[in-house]
């Protein structure tokens, strides 16, 4: 049986024909290092993140 790809917000937005760019990030393991990097306090965040895992070498 063949495993199914992911699906994710870009898959999703390619598929309805948006166009959108995609962003590279150091990694970040938790919501410190989330804020850190995205420069918006934990104070002014949403509860939950969502986080895509991408290449090294960016998305494909």
């Amino acid at each position: 049986m063949k495993a199914l790809a992911p699906v994710g917000p870009p898959e999703i937005l390619a598929s309805l024909g948006v166009s959108f760019p995609l962003h590279g990030h150091a990694d970040a393991t938790g919501p410190v290092e989330v804020c850190a990097a995205s420069g918006v306090p934990p104070e002014r965040t949403a509860a939950t993140a969502s986080i895509a895992d991408l290449p090294a070498d960016g998305p494909a």
